[in-house]
């Protein structure tokens, strides 16, 4: 078994305006392709546990689709759950199922840092 490992940035999304937009975006590379996250912050029903609900874009495919003002079906989607963290460097969410993406299957961790300084602008 092949193990890799995917890291990349995810920001808050300061152009939110409603609750459809996504809390937390971001984007990285992989095999010469660009992709897009998008990211919810959701609690279970009856509200003791955080989750995220995130979805995966193909940069070009959407953009193109932005353009031409077609509907742009997203290549995967998934939901991180709180992790019962044993260790520090336990993650915060994990998945519990993979995603197929660029022919590989990934599991999705998140690890939360958040900045001493929540006003710095880098």
């Amino acid at each position: 078994m092949i193990e890799q490992n995917l890291t990349f940035p995810l920001f808050a999304n300061d152009k939110k305006l409603n609750e459809m937009h996504p809390d937390l975006i971001g984007d990285f590379a992989l095999d010469g392709n660009s992709y897009e996250v998008a990211v919810w912050t959701r609690h279970s029903m009856d509200g003791s546990r955080m989750y995220h609900y995130v979805i995966f874009y193909d940069a070009a495919q959407r953009k193109a689709a932005f353009k031409a003002k077609t509907k742009y079906t997203p290549i995967g989607k998934f939901k991180l759950y709180e992790a019962r963290k044993r260790l520090v460097t336990d993650p915060d969410f994990h998945s519990k199922d993979p995603i197929q993406l660029a022919e590989i299957l990934w599991y999705a961790s998140l690890f939360v840092t958040v900045r001493a300084d929540s006003d710095a602008l880098c």
